[in-house]
């Protein structure tokens, strides 16, 4: 890490970017709570996000003097972590327990997932990385200004661990996308314990309108104006928060997005060529805990479960293939039922 990215990210403001923990002089602070409400709730009408009113009922609940903390450095305040998170789940639309998340990729990946691995890339190494830099473009052009340069991107990408999934079944458009043309493999998670999902971050992706106009990002530019007791509002987290926003393009994905964020790495990332050209790092976790030994417990489970291996339409001897998954994953994770895509009319299949 360069001596300059560390004092630029001391300096940064926390609008966009910013470090895990406010400045030491951070206090938490007495920001009038029914003057932020009121101006919440004109921005919700607004913009007609009607599941962010629940919003105000839950900061109803909290004493004010446990809701905000100001940055004195910057004459500003921001909300809890805690509240601020709850804040952008409500933005986003959560994700129910048991809804099936699926993940179309290459049929090389089994070899991971046999070792009970799972791993998660880099945005560096996203098959499009100009993703990651949509939410703070489209902030800039309407006027919240952001602090995002090439090296503090690289900076954080190292940082920050993603993968994509989509809520689509047994799909021809995501199979042909991401399942290596049909001729992969896709894996059915589910969330079973949100305990599980502490240190990370799931959500659907938010997608801009036909015109490109894209109503979430422009409710969050204006709560970036808010002034209440001389303090501008800010963001503490957005700088996380701002990889769920996508162009229109995207939107026949239906994709959900979990993300994280190693701020105090356990162990070193591993290093790969990601096929897009890139070198970034990734993050290995385990899909199963198999250790009875307490003190052996896995640290680094991956939090959502994994159901059943599905093979895409295109997939070769396919028949064979599926005999074969079936004997490599009963010699490592406990077996998960293996289903051939329904899709026939794609290239169709010898029979």
């Amino acid at each position: 890490m360069k001596s300059d990215n560390v004092k630029l990210l001391k300096k940064m403001d926390l609008s966009l970017m910013g470090v895990k923990d406010l400045p030491e002089d951070s206090p938490m602070c007495d920001i009038d709570k029914a003057v932020f409400c009121s101006k919440l709730k004109s921005l919700f009408s607004k913009y007609d996000i009607d599941n962010l009113f629940s919003f105000l009922d839950r900061i109803d609940k909290c004493k004010k003097n446990e809701l905000f903390r100001k940055n004195c450095s910057a004459s500003s305040f921001c909300l809890v972590d805690n509240i601020e998170n709850i804040f952008f789940q409500l933005l986003l639309g959560g994700i129910k327990d048991d809804t099936p998340l699926f993940k179309y990729t290459n049929a090389a990946s089994i070899i991971y997932v046999s070792k009970n691995e799972q791993c998660m890339t880099s945005i560096v190494g996203m098959n499009d990385a100009t993703e990651c830099m949509y939410a703070d473009t489209y902030l800039r052009e309407i006027g919240y200004d952001t602090y995002l340069d090439d090296s503090i991107f690289t900076l954080l990408g190292s940082k920050a661990f993603i993968t994509s999934f989509s809520t689509k079944e047994d799909d021809l458009t995501m199979w042909r996308l991401y399942g290596d043309d049909a001729k992969g493999i896709a894996y059915e998670y589910k969330v079973e314990n949100n305990n599980l999902l502490k240190d990370f971050y799931l959500a659907p992706v938010s997608y801009a309108n036909e015109d490109g106009y894209h109503k979430e990002l422009n409710l969050i530019a204006d709560m970036g104006e808010m002034i209440i007791d001389d303090c501008k509002f800010e963001f503490k987290n957005l700088f996380i928060w701002k990889y769920f926003f996508k162009p229109k393009e995207y939107k026949v994905e239906d994709e959900v997005r979990l993300l994280y964020f190693e701020f105090n790495p356990q162990k070193k990332a591993k290093w790969v060529e990601t096929g897009t050209g890139l070198i970034a790092p990734i993050k290995v976790f385990s899909i199963e805990d198999k250790s009875d030994d307490y003190e052996k417990k896995v640290t680094d489970l991956y939090p959502l479960a994994l159901h059943q291996i599905w093979l895409g339409p295109r997939m070769p001897e396919i028949e064979a293939n599926k005999e074969s998954i079936n004997q490599l994953l009963k010699e490592s994770l406990e077996w998960k039922p293996i289903k051939i895509s329904a899709i026939h009319n794609y290239r169709e299949r010898k029979k």
